[in-house]
């Protein structure tokens, strides 16, 4: 666990097509019928809890993928433990040249600080799903322009 979060979410930069945030989640996996909870750092000082059953998809397949790869040793040269997170600076989690060097793809989809600690990349849209908003608009912008 990092002790204060102030940072997340962070724009990886520069930015190329559009851009792109890593956003700081804490995962606390729960090995009885209760879900596992991942709490996400949207913004300063504001956090957004989830629960397995109500994680939006997009996540699930991000964080299947990152746990499928298990690059953690790849990030800052070791594998770290709960422990070990205690007095980890928030800003090197976000190191995401070092994070993704041997599998740039990752930089698109995120990378495995510790047992319990992640970044996940994410473009506007799923940030703004991610922080609860909805934005109605651009689903009707979208089904107009299918009806023409």
């Amino acid at each position: 666990m990092i002790k204060k979060v102030s940072l997340s979410p962070v724009p990886i930069l520069p930015p190329e097509d559009e851009t792109l945030y890593m956003v700081l989640c804490e995962v606390n996996y729960v090995e009885t019928s209760r879900h596992s909870s991942y709490k996400f750092y949207t913004d300063s000082n504001t956090l957004r809890r989830y629960t397995d059953p109500i994680l939006p998809n997009f996540l699930r397949v991000k964080f299947s993928m990152i746990k499928a790869a298990d690059v953690r040793e790849e990030f800052l040269g070791l594998r770290t433990t709960h422990a070990a997170m205690l007095d980890f600076a928030e800003a090197d989690c976000y190191r995401w040249r070092e994070a993704t060097k041997n599998n740039p793809e990752f930089k698109y989809i995120g990378w495995q600080i510790s047992d319990t600690l992640f970044v996940i990349v994410c473009d506007k849209g799923e940030l703004s799903q991610l922080r609860g908003y909805n934005d109605t608009r651009e689903k009707s912008q979208r089904k107009s322009q299918e009806k023409t």
